[in-house]
């Protein structure tokens, strides 16, 4: 655990992160203490979190919980829980919903959600009921792809749908066209496509989102920080500083 002196705080400008993970994550393990006092030093004032640990299961809800409170412990209202949806949950969802959570999350690439399927439907509810923003991982299968929801956005319009990670973003931008209900974070995004939906009048429907810490699983010999420090300064030239926080904040809040 860092000392209160290496708290040193980098931020350029207000940051709020719309994508963040705790808890267990294959071989590793994401104190959420931790977490939360590597985003301090870097300067985020807000975030939104999720806990890995329920890919495992219905089973690992209480040993979510407990990582939620350690981070609060931290974080002082600064953390923004999303319950993670497993589809064991879908017909007892409401039991499930404390009043921490500020979301809800499904991840069809680590969990088989069909994207037009009852299940999902449930949730988009749900979401809708409690005015509460449904995120949905984006990419790596055709079953999550953006363009698998297109249906699900464009028929749900009390809810409130995150495309994280916004792939492909071809797919994200007829979905953010057509669909007003619907916003996309930059987690794994590349500049390029960032871009791309800036240019097309795009930026009060973009979240910063970094998925930090999992950026050590695919840059282990990197130092975590770095990158998310560079990552802000490449997305400085793309966006305006004020989506860091009014956005996130209008999606959550409104």
């Amino acid at each position: 655990m860092p000392r209160l002196e290496d708290l040193t705080t980098f931020n350029p400008f207000i940051i709020w992160d719309a994508h963040v993970h705790i808890g267990r994550f294959q071989d590793i393990y994401f104190d959420p203490i931790q977490i939360a006092l590597d985003l301090i030093s870097l300067g985020v004032q807000r975030w939104v979190v999720s806990s890995t640990t329920l890919c495992e299961g219905i089973g690992s809800f209480n040993e979510s919980l407990g990582e939620f409170d350690a981070m609060e412990s931290v974080a002082l209202g600064c953390a923004i829980p999303f319950l993670w949806v497993v589809p064991e949950m879908v017909g007892k969802l409401e039991n499930y919903i404390e009043p921490r959570f500020r979301g809800l999350k499904v991840h069809a690439r680590a969990h088989r959600w069909s994207p037009n399927g009852v299940a999902l439907q449930s949730v988009a509810r749900i979401a809708a009921e409690r005015n509460i923003p449904l995120k949905l991982h984006t990419g790596g299968q055709l079953r999550c792809d953006a363009g698998a929801y297109y249906k699900l956005c464009r028929n749900n319009v009390n809810t409130k749908f995150i495309l994280a990670h916004g792939r492909p973003v071809d797919q994200a931008l007829v979905i953010l066209k057509e669909c007003p209900n619907v916003f996309v974070d930059t987690a794994f995004m590349p500049m390029d496509d960032v871009a791309m939906l800036v240019r097309y009048d795009m930026s009060d429907r973009i979240f910063f989102g970094s998925d930090y810490p999992l950026d050590q699983l695919f840059y282990p010999d990197e130092s975590l920080k770095t990158r998310y420090r560079n990552s802000l300064k490449e997305l400085q030239n793309v966006v305006p500083n004020t989506i860091f926080k009014n956005n996130l904040s209008r999606c959550l809040f409104e």
